[in-house]
């Protein structure tokens, strides 16, 4: 089985020092984030998640709220302009009794930028602009140089979990398994019929077979 160890998170989103959480506690298998809103629980949720899928999932499926807003001339989530965002996710697997440390670097001197883009930061693009790197080595929880390591391609994160030649991407499942509702809970009630299909296909994360789904129906309407 592999479990969470430690997270450590610096400039991300609303926390800026280096901020590290233990979820090693030998004492309990559960841990508990309590606090009010806006004390930074999402954001420990979202370090897990770009840390094992690569993606910030709700962004994505939200982008449009984003978009209505002024353009961003950094990413949504660096929480100083101008300074690099380091997330490190340390993982143990008790079956082989190894360690894995994921390492989502944003190398601000290094960063994609408007010239390069020919647009502004988008909020749905952010998690394609990390260097990813997988090392054993649990010295790289602690330092942050990371020049002698070589970046990684999801298809490796994912292979920590599914093996070597599994087709399966984190990515696609995640949410089937970890669901994080932010709003009150009469708020999806308030929802036209369509906005609540959109939730229901995002908390099952069959967006794309809703997607087929909406072509094939169009499909037939225009066939008739």
């Amino acid at each position: 089985m592999i479990k969470i160890k430690k997270i450590s998170l610096e400039n991300f989103k609303g926390i800026k020092p280096k901020t590290v959480f233990h979820f090693d506690n030998g004492e309990t298998p559960v841990n508990i984030l309590s606090g009010p809103n806006g004390f930074g629980k999402t954001t420990v949720f979202d370090v897990i998640e770009i840390c094992l899928t690569g993606e910030f999932k709700r962004v994505e499926i939200f982008d449009h709220v984003q978009k209505k807003n002024n353009h961003k001339n950094k990413p949504f989530f660096q929480n100083t302009d101008g300074e690099d965002v380091t997330l490190k996710l340390w993982l143990h697997n008790s079956i082989t009794d190894t360690d894995h440390i994921i390492i989502k670097y944003y190398d601000d001197d290094q960063s994609p930028t408007r010239i390069d883009h020919r647009r502004d930061f988008i909020p749905a693009d952010a998690g394609n602009i990390f260097n990813t790197y997988l090392t054993n080595d649990s010295r790289y929880f602690l330092g942050d140089d990371f020049s002698t390591l070589s970046s990684v391609k999801q298809t490796e994160i994912n292979s920590l979990f599914y093996g070597e030649n599994s087709t399966v991407d984190l990515a696609s499942i995640y949410y089937l398994f970890n669901y994080i509702q932010q709003e009150d809970s009469i708020y999806f009630l308030r929802k036209n019929e369509d906005e609540k299909g959109a939730s229901l296909g995002f908390l099952f994360n069959i967006e794309k077979e809703e997607e087929e789904k909406q072509k094939l129906q169009e499909l037939r309407i225009n066939l008739s």
